[in-house]
């Protein structure tokens, strides 16, 4: 019974194109050679026919650009290197990345499709019940666990396309990993 109101509750949000927000951790290991790893919080943010997947300090910014009107749909600068906005009507992908130094930003469209694998291995992450998907991006091979107890097709990252809501992601190189914390 509490699922399903978590589900009529979700898509009534979508459907009155209301935010509706999840929150990822990201842990990555930023040099590989090296058993250190970075954590870090990201928002996907869904509204309309538009998600955005940034972390905290840009969510921020971008609400701060709204309230006083400076913003047309997308950052001006990152205070990470890290921002996708993914236009869920025409299904494109658009990466904004800066260098360290904050001086460069690039736009750059994806275009890669994304060629999941849906297995038949479940489990169970938290409440959810989850199933496996693989699929090759980036020259690295993913591992992916969605729900399908949320009706979205969308995840963290440029990840998107499963029949549910990507709750985990990681590469088998172990240097990322995805994983839904708060919905």
């Amino acid at each position: 019974m509490k699922k399903l109101f978590f589900i009529l509750l979700f898509l009534s949000n979508i459907l009155s194109a209301q935010l509706v927000s999840f929150v990822y951790e990201i842990r990555h290991r930023p040099n590989p050679d090296k058993e250190i790893f970075e954590t870090s919080n990201y928002y996907l943010d869904i509204i309309g026919g538009q998600s955005a997947f940034r972390s905290e300090k840009e969510r921020y910014a971008d609400s701060l650009m709204l309230k006083n009107g400076y913003w047309e749909g997308g950052p001006k600068t990152s205070l990470n290197q890290l921002y996708i906005i993914k236009n869920l009507i025409n299904k494109s992908i658009k990466k904004s990345i800066t260098t360290l130094s904050m001086h460069d930003l690039y736009n750059i469209n994806v275009n890669d499709k994304l060629s999941w694998e849906v297995l038949p291995e479940k489990m169970k992450i938290g409440d959810m019940e989850c199933q496996k998907a693989t699929v090759k991006y980036g020259e690295r091979n993913w591992t992916a666990w969605f729900s399908q107890n949320i009706p979205l097709q969308e995840g963290p990252y440029i990840f998107h396309g499963l029949p549910g809501l990507i709750i985990k992601i990681s590469d088998d190189k172990n240097d990322y990993d995805f994983s839904l914390i708060k919905t």
